[in-house]
């Protein structure tokens, strides 16, 4: 009894730890998750009969590649992809950074570190019509990386998390979140290899 619950936990576990890599969207992508999935293959291979096992790898299959493709478009990773984004004010396409524009409300430009803002410009004001998906952009210095990207007429605009923000503070509609709150903890799991470093740093300060 005991051994077939460890079984089922080690199992559990690895394959949440999986798919922890197949979601993350730091720089190192699902590299480091590279030893749990050949465990958990080893595991249903090695530990559960022949029919299972395979049952359980084709199951765990599809869910890690439902979660690994398009995920530019998939809601469950990106919510905001899914919400009705009402804006009090109007948006102002700032000059470009890289090869797009980027969103923000006039009065408060959060990018105006990285770029300034022309003011001979369209607005946009009916954002929920306009085709969206996410883009991960983790060389930028902004935002982290993450932008949801706005088509208008066949141009991409990009929208960060602070402008998000700012629109959160004027609305009364569920919070719009770029990236899931499941997906920012369970991608934290991809910083493993820093464990010993954490915790070797972290010995010092205890005999202080």
């Amino acid at each position: 009894m005991i051994k077939a619950f460890f079984k089922y936990l080690v199992t559990a576990s690895l394959f949440i730890l999986s798919l922890a890599g197949v979601v993350n969207q730091g720089v190192t992508y699902w590299l480091f998750a590279v030893p749990f999935i050949v465990l958990f293959i080893c595991v249903c291979l090695l530990f559960y009969s022949q029919k299972t096992g395979f049952t359980v790898l084709g199951i765990s299959a599809l869910v890690l590649f439902y979660f690994s493709y398009n995920q530019s478009e998939n809601p469950l990773i990106f919510p905001v992809l899914s919400k009705k984004i009402v804006s009090s004010e109007c948006l102002y396409p700032v000059k470009k950074y890289a090869e797009y524009q980027l969103l923000t409300q006039k009065q408060y430009d959060v990018l105006n570190s990285v770029v300034s803002r022309d003011d001979d410009v369209t607005m946009i004001c009916n954002l929920n019509h306009l085709p969206r998906k996410v883009i991960n952009k983790r060389n930028w210095p902004v935002n982290d990386g993450l932008f949801l990207m706005l088509n208008v007429d066949g141009v991409d605009y990009l929208m960060s998390q602070s402008t998000l923000d700012i629109i959160n503070m004027s609305s009364d509609l569920p919070e719009l979140q770029i990236q899931a709150e499941w997906v920012s903890y369970l991608s934290g799991a991809m910083y493993w290899p820093a464990i010993p470093i954490i915790v070797a740093t972290s010995i010092p300060s205890l005999y202080h």
